[in-house]
């Protein structure tokens, strides 16, 4: 069993994949691109913030974003995740899990919910890594 203070720290988005369920080998899409951008931050007093963007349609703008078009923001809103809350780690069906309580997203659907991961620690080339995996199945539009 792996301990909350495990996933204190700030991690870095390698990857961030849909699969068809967890026996699939093969992605059915990478909605951020292939090299997507983001960091996950868990700070020891328990809060944690999470972005997560694909940097090819969440580019630069030549102008502000208050000033940005309709279409450019919307764009760009759609290539990005953004949430944070309070969160614990936790043993659950015999399975390390990470709960948070979302205060703000940039989803204001999310905001008032728990969003609930499945956690795996694991090492890459020397590197630890954190794998989150949903809990409940979704439907991709």
């Amino acid at each position: 069993m792996h301990t909350a203070e495990e996933i204190i720290g700030t991690w870095q988005l390698v990857t961030y994949k849909y699969f068809h369920d967890e026996a699939a080998t093969q992605p059915l899409t990478e909605p951020l691109g292939p090299n997507p951008l983001g960091r996950l931050t868990f700070s020891s007093d328990g809060y944690m913030n999470a972005f997560i963007s694909d940097p090819k349609r969440a580019r630069p703008l030549d102008t502000p974003w208050l000033s940005a078009s309709d279409k450019d923001v919307a764009n760009i809103a759609r290539a990005i995740s953004a949430y944070c809350g309070q969160y614990l780690v936790l043993l659950k069906e015999g399975q390390a899990r990470l709960c948070t309580d979302v205060e703000a997203s940039l989803d204001p659907s999310w905001i008032g919910t728990v969003q609930e991961r499945k956690v795996e620690f694991g090492e890459l080339e020397g590197k630890r890594t954190l794998v989150l995996r949903p809990v409940k199945p979704f439907t991709l539009v």
